[in-house]
């Protein structure tokens, strides 16, 4: 599913309204205390396509929008997994995003935290994000 069906219902920009969501489903007010940072990597993880799968090339899967690994966190029914976040990884592809924000957040608290995702170190990690909040009323972080 595209980021305009899980964000059309709020007339907004879409990196505003994918803020909105992150914000309203739990990410920084309960589970995560810098909303930015995961809002940036999803945006450069998956365009925020909750229905977006990868294959990698050991027969695992990222999926969903924050492209959560099949190998460690989710059981795809294919390859090996450590099931970590105890999720179908199908779970991950929905317009729910609740169980993604807390298999990520569970992701998270790991030795590498958000540094387990390559785009939030190449991307995210050390930059300015408050474009991600530019031109609303919310404080992010």
């Amino acid at each position: 599913m595209g980021a305009g069906a899980w964000l059309g219902w709020v007339d907004c920009p879409p990196l505003l309204c994918a803020y909105a969501l992150l914000k309203h489903s739990l990410w920084g007010s309960v589970l995560m205390p810098l909303p930015l940072l995961g809002l940036c990597m999803a945006f450069f993880e998956s365009g925020f396509d909750t229905g977006t799968v990868v294959h990698e090339p050991d027969g695992s899967s990222n999926n969903g929008i924050f492209q959560i690994n099949s190998r460690l966190w989710c059981n795809d029914y294919k390859t090996s997994s450590s099931n970590l976040c105890h999720m179908h990884c199908s779970d991950l592809l929905t317009s729910n995003i609740k169980d993604d924000i807390v298999c990520a957040m569970h992701i998270v608290q790991q030795p590498q935290g958000m540094g387990i995702w390559m785009s939030w170190r190449q991307r995210c990690k050390g930059q300015d994000l408050s474009i991600w909040v530019e031109g609303c009323n919310v404080k992010g972080g």
